[in-house]
């Protein structure tokens, strides 16, 4: 059985977290940038971010340790 199969049609890409090409220009710190483009959190509104499920996910593994 190969990934197609399973998958059908679609792609890989579809089913993993959204990443950003470009840099945000309101997030200051190089952290923020890299978190926001990376997929693991979101800004809600000026100054408040959210982190997106594989954000927390990475939190949750961390505190495990």
């Amino acid at each position: 059985m190969n990934i197609n199969t399973l998958l059908g049609s679609k792609k890989l890409s579809n089913f993993l977290w959204k990443t950003y090409r470009e840099d945000p220009q309101n997030l200051e710190t190089e952290s923020h940038r890299l978190l926001h483009r990376s997929g693991f959190i979101s800004q809600v509104s000026s100054g408040i971010f959210s982190f997106l499920p594989i954000g927390w996910r990475s939190i949750e593994k961390i505190k495990n340790i």
